[in-house]
């Protein structure tokens, strides 16, 4: 069987939306972390930390970062890339989500659990805050080591260079050459990288907020508002006063008013002044 390196790149169109559904189901009080084994975290209980993917569980195996990465992206390697993998529990195929790592210039939150494992002091890990809530890519690969394509085969969850986590150089020196075979993650003839547009889904709240487009009908909004009672303009509060200042058939039926009332005051002038001018006119006369 031959294969070729997996490259993580913006070109991948290939659509994942309906199969690539991904639920995470990690305790969100964290894991406990009680040392680091080289580059692998030694975690006290895996109990309850799963996943489902295409709508299958898998259990937590192991977490641990690998540098450089198992993975090209835009062809080339990243400094390192946080892997957690997953069992299955009624087939053979594992399941890894990978998330790439980057040099940073401060410290991160990635950066004080490992200084901690480091010393072997115990502390929380939650995995939920390394799992970016972006879209991914995903594929089916085999490790490979050198010319050689390995035959077990892994589903691949992997995250854009985008989205990489960060590490100080100090940290990031821990896991130099840790992957000293130089592996990496392949692609077996006829298989593919799939890009899924929808973004991880935390199980339990996806249970309690189900996303759905369905319309929601809340029995209270359909009621009738009921109708308002008319009242006197001169008890009005001044925020009701204002309310039905605003009605515009009430503006419309005042301008009307108004209008009436400055015509006939108009009227009123006119005709007042043409019967003065018109007594004046008979004076003079006689």
């Amino acid at each position: 069987m031959s294969c070729k390196p997996a490259d993580i790149t913006t070109d991948i169109t290939n659509p994942c939306d309906l199969k690539c559904k991904l639920f995470t189901d990690y305790p969100s009080q964290g894991i406990k972390i009680i040392g680091l084994d080289e580059n692998r975290f030694n975690i006290s209980d895996v109990t309850n930390m799963n996943i489902e993917y295409n709508f299958e569980k898998y259990n937590v195996l192991k977490v641990f970062i690998n540098s450089p990465s198992f993975q090209l992206y835009n062809g080339k390697r990243v400094d390192a890339e946080l892997v957690i993998v997953h069992e299955p529990s009624s087939s053979s195929t594992r399941v890894a989500i990978i998330v790439p790592i980057a040099i940073g210039y401060s410290s991160s939150e990635l950066d004080d659990i490992i200084n901690k494992a480091d010393k072997g002091i115990e502390t929380d890990f939650d995995l939920n805050k390394f799992i970016p809530s972006n879209p991914f890519y995903s594929y089916t690969g085999v490790l490979k080591g050198g010319d050689n394509c390995g035959s077990n085969k892994l589903e691949v969850i992997v995250f854009q260079k985008r989205d990489a986590l960060t590490l100080i150089a100090e940290n990031m020196n821990l896991f130099k050459n840790t992957n000293s075979n130089n592996d990496k993650l392949a692609l077996p003839d006829g298989e593919s990288i799939s890009y899924s547009k929808n973004i991880p889904l935390k199980k339990e709240n996806d249970n309690e907020f189900p996303i759905t487009c369905e319309p929601y009908y809340d029995t209270e909004l359909e009621k009738e508002p009921e109708p308002k009672k008319f009242r006197s303009p001169f008890v009005m509060s001044e925020k009701e006063f204002s309310e039905w200042r605003s009605n515009v058939v009430l503006q419309i039926i005042i301008g009307a008013v108004v209008l009436y009332v400055l015509v006939k005051f108009i009227f009123l002038i006119t005709s007042i002044g043409y019967k003065s001018n018109a007594v004046k006119t008979i004076i003079e006369r006689n």
